[in-house]
């Protein structure tokens, strides 16, 4: 949604500001942080008819006159041109050095002004050469985790988050399907197999004409460079900074093709394996018989598995890490679908750092077809999420949530808290209060930087109180940002199982946390598991499909997943 754009440009120039010398620099990056944050958290659409004006811009909290024409200016142009002149008037690049978890603004002026640190690579340089621990304010420490997040940085430097991808795919789907030639175009590669972050786009393409619709697909408005063309295939790179490829086939080799392309290569040269075992030869253009030459199976991509006595392998699960084998045996899982969740057991509202009040929350489930929701406010000193740290507003908070349950007969809505586990593995309120809820959601939020034995220890001893429920996003990970903090997870997850504790995925598209590696972890050692939103706002209720996507990779079942004791 257009509205995340703009919300990462304010955070960006709340931060060129906060690094300025300008007498009302400070003013100036205070606002733009407030509008950053309330963009984020925007329930609507900034481009709808609802709310794309001025005028209705400038009712919405944190928003004031000179960021409302700004919004207005980047739905109409496409860019901001007070945000353009701000990077041409910086020495460093601030959105690259933003990226390195630990790195503020601050941090980053000191940095330039001591050492002439432009970016990533002269910051590694320096890290490297031993030069930022000698710095005030700094240390060996400090070092080691600056050159620890600049890898993780690095490696995912031209990476985007899936939901992200999904939009562009879905934008460049749209305008190829008004293309009179199309027969049919399908996404491929890492997205089809709906990695958390995706490199490029791969489309393959059916058509009655492959050179009319090369030239139709050369011509969509959001191509900032052609990189390559053909008549049957084209690589662009689009004003989105993203890769997009298209490869146009015969209809005869289709289904060879798309899964060939779909990947992941280790999949498909244990596929080809299985071909050679069988007399066969698998290729992008179909499967043919190793003697005779003759074709087998291409246009049906099912068919080519069924040929080799495969049981059809869902893209998610092409990873080389058993399926093979269980198709094999036909012991594949029956992946969980979106249909087989009921609700939605982590949301925030305006009781700590929602957006929307509870019954806006409810009403929005509702439409959504929910059985039950859970509202989860934060309790505890977690100020920076307006956090619930009294009796009195934590019965203000139970009652309102008691009254609308009984109002809305359509739908069960229960009493949670996501709660904070302390440093110590305690969790942070009275437990007189909490065990009037109907379930807890325990997370970790604040001194991260624990070791592992430690963190390990913190977590186990959370999920050993009786009043946790559910482990929530369990590394605290965010995406292309930082790579969460480490513990056993053998232990803690053999820990969760004795304890019935669920763990979540969290289905922001920037945790996915759990990640498919550990999700399938935790089901092979028994735990159940809980698909969230983790939402601030109505819009967010949507997202379940994003953890759904990672629980599919993690080879969750319906089976798998967890229910409260209050809805059985």
């Amino acid at each position: 949604m257009i509205n995340h754009e703009i919300a990462e440009i304010f955070s960006n120039m709340a931060s060129y500001y906060e690094m300025s010398d300008d007498k009302n620099a400070f003013f100036r990056a205070r606002a733009y942080k407030k509008a950053a944050e309330t963009l984020e958290k925007f329930p609507y659409d900034l481009k709808s008819k609802e709310w794309n004006s001025k005028e209705k811009l400038v009712k919405i909290d944190g928003i004031g006159q000179t960021t409302a024409e700004q919004i207005t200016e980047y739905i109409e142009k496409g860019k901001i041109q007070a945000y353009e002149d701000l990077k041409k008037e910086s020495p460093v690049n601030l959105e690259e050095l933003l990226k390195v978890q630990g790195i503020g603004p601050k941090t980053i002026k000191k940095l330039y002004k001591e050492l002439t640190i432009t970016d990533v690579d002269s910051l590694k340089s320096a890290a490297e050469a031993g030069l930022i621990a000698q710095l005030d304010g700094f240390g060996e420490k400090s070092q080691e985790k600056i050159l620890e997040s600049i890898e993780y940085t690095i490696i995912n430097k031209d990476r985007i988050l899936y939901a992200d991808a999904e939009i562009i795919a879905r934008q460049v789907l749209d305008y190829l399907k008004k293309d009179k030639n199309l027969i049919k175009a399908e996404p491929l590669g890492s997205f089809r197999r709906k990695k958390d972050t995706i490199g490029d786009i791969d489309i393959l393409i059916l058509s009655k004409d492959p050179k009319s619709t090369t030239e139709y697909f050369n011509n969509y408005d959001q191509i900032e460079k052609i990189l390559a063309t053909g008549d049957t295939k084209s690589s662009v790179w689009l004003k989105s900074k993203i890769q997009i490829d298209i490869r146009i086939v015969d209809k005869d080799s289709f289904g060879s093709a798309m899964q060939y392309f779909t990947g992941s290569k280790e999949h498909n040269i244990k596929v080809r394996n299985v071909a050679i075992s069988n007399g066969y030869k698998l290729s992008e253009y179909g499967l043919f018989d190793r003697n005779t030459k003759a074709k087998i199976a291409g246009s049906d991509e099912k068919g080519i598995y069924n040929k080799l006595g495969l049981d059809f392998i869902e893209p998610e699960l092409r990873e080389a890490e058993g399926e093979i084998e269980a198709s094999q045996k036909h012991l594949l899982p029956k992946l969980v679908k979106l249909s087989d969740l009921s609700g939605d057991l982590h949301m925030h509202t305006t009781f700590s750092d929602g957006i929307n009040s509870i019954e806006e929350m409810v009403v929005e489930a509702i439409k959504l077809e929910h059985k039950y929701i859970g509202i989860s406010d934060h309790f505890g000193k977690l100020r920076v999420a307006n956090a619930i740290d009294s009796e009195s507003e934590f019965y203000e908070y139970i009652n309102e949530i008691r009254r609308v349950d009984k109002k809305y007969k359509e739908i069960r809505v229960l009493a949670s808290a996501e709660v904070e586990i302390d440093k110590e593995g305690n969790l942070d309120f009275d437990p007189k209060l909490l065990e009037q809820l109907d379930y807890i959601v325990a997370s970790i939020h604040f001194s991260t930087n624990m070791p592992k034995k430690e963190m390990t220890k913190r977590i186990i001893t959370a999920l050993r109180n009786p009043l946790t429920t559910i482990l929530g996003h369990p590394t605290n990970r965010l995406l292309l940002k930082r790579k969460g903090y480490e513990f056993d997870q053998e232990k803690v997850f053999k820990v969760a199982l004795s304890e019935n504790v669920a763990l979540e995925i969290n289905s922001q598209p920037l945790r996915l946390d759990l990640n498919d590696k550990m999700a399938r972890m935790a089901k092979d050692i028994g735990c159940k598991i809980a698909i969230n939103t983790d939402s601030h706002n109505i819009s967010s209720l949507n997202y379940l499909k994003y953890g759904i996507n990672t629980a599919r990779r993690g080879w969750i079942e319906p089976k798998d997943l967890f229910i409260p004791k209050n809805l059985l």
